[in-house]
């Protein structure tokens, strides 16, 4: 591939870079690489991920910087199977959390998104099977397949009927699931905003 530079444009490629550890962390940065007008590279490191988690915290509190650099996101499988983790607290400043972050945490009673998470990925929090609370921000404009799939709050047998509503399965203000024998010909959604 052939990449011509012109000068006086600013040039920039997004990329993900730099594994890394930070005590019981694993992250990974995403970079941005810019060109100046001489067509010399500047590397800027702009933000973290998280990739995985090797500590036995039972309440945890995810890190909102690892050296200097503010957490984004939260990677697919980072606390994936972990079995100690009871209670979670996402900081603010995170933007998605990916599919199958605590996919199987069997233990986890309890998450705190905050405000300002736009995306959670598909089975986010499957086979959680002590989740009883969960609060999904108004922020969020994507929600993946099956976030809840296995934990009590989607139970079929047991209906928590906080969230189980004629055969629908409602978290705050967002739709997640409907019932097999349920058919829906028409959703409207309003909002007091």
């Amino acid at each position: 591939m052939l990449l011509t530079l012109t000068a006086g444009i600013d040039f920039s490629v997004y990329a993900w870079d730099n594994e890394g550890k930070y005590g019981d962390w694993s992250y990974r940065d995403h970079f941005t690489l810019k060109y100046d007008e001489n067509g010399s590279s500047i590397y800027d490191s702009s933000a973290i991920d998280i990739t995985g988690y090797t500590g036995t915290e039972e309440n945890l509190v995810i890190p909102s910087t690892i050296n200097g650099y503010p957490v984004k996101g939260i990677a697919e499988k980072a606390f994936y199977e972990n079995q100690n983790l009871k209670n979670v607290v996402i900081p603010n400043g995170v933007i998605y959390i990916d599919s199958n972050v605590f996919d199987g945490c069997t233990c986890l009673e309890n998450v705190s998104i905050p405000d300002g998470v736009i995306r959670i990925g598909d089975f986010a929090f499957s086979y959680c099977h002590s989740l009883t609370k969960i609060t999904i921000p108004n922020s969020v404009i994507s929600i993946g397949n099956n976030i809840l799939y296995r934990t009590p709050l989607h139970d079929y047998e047991n209906y928590y009927e906080d969230y189980w509503d004629n055969g629908l399965f409602y978290v705050d203000n967002f739709l997640l699931d409907v019932e097999d024998n349920v058919s829906i010909c028409c959703l409207l959604y309003t909002s007091d905003a």
